[in-house]
């Protein structure tokens, strides 16, 4: 991820959080509060699906001039456990998005929920692998996920919302030309 793409997902999380209250999710408590931002500890397990377009947008390390915006769809399983030794505020998930070129990136990695009023905020960081099927090459198999969610959370604990992701090899190979995502997302609790 370059640096332009870095500050930006920075100023959203920071944005966000400066908006939260202490309040917490259902099944959900507050574990930490750091100065306006609060931190949700363990709670269900979540299942999360979305659908959008896969390679929006330009990006910095992009000389491919692959254009295509193929749709996408994108399933995840968030675990509510939060281990102690990570604070009970970051959790594991495990995914898989998959797109109409063929292309397909399984990934693990951990998350946090961050209450904005009723809406959480989850940034997720991962790693996986990718193929590229007839779509996009990436530079090579092994990518790195970043994933902001912005997701209004009913009543019930169920969230719908929007979510900006990024695969990147993180330079890792002679070729990293990166791709951003934008999905409507799906965030049930599995009671």
């Amino acid at each position: 991820m370059n640096n332009k793409a870095r500050m930006t997902v920075r100023a959203a999380v920071i944005a966000l959080a400066s908006l939260a209250f202490s309040g917490s999710a259902p099944g959900q408590q507050a574990v930490h509060n750091i100065g306006p931002v609060t931190v949700l500890g363990p709670g269900p397990d979540r299942v999360i699906a979305g659908v959008g377009a896969f390679n929006i947008g330009p990006t910095t390390g992009d000389t491919s001039r692959d254009r295509s915006t193929p749709p996408m769809a994108e399933f995840e399983y968030r675990f509510g456990w939060k281990p102690d030794f990570l604070g009970k505020a970051v959790g594991p998930a495990v995914g898989v998005l998959a797109n109409a070129d063929g292309g397909v990136y399984g990934y693990l990695g951990v998350y946090a929920d961050l209450p904005v009023g009723n809406v959480v905020v989850t940034p997720l960081v991962g790693a996986g692998g990718y193929h590229e099927g007839d779509g996009k090459d990436l530079g090579g198999s092994f990518q790195f996920r970043l994933a902001l969610t912005g997701a209004y959370q009913f009543a019930d604990g169920v969230r719908l919302g929007l979510r900006l992701a990024h695969l990147s090899n993180a330079g890792l190979q002679a070729s990293n030309p990166g791709e951003n995502e934008i999905l409507l997302v799906l965030d049930v609790p599995l009671w």
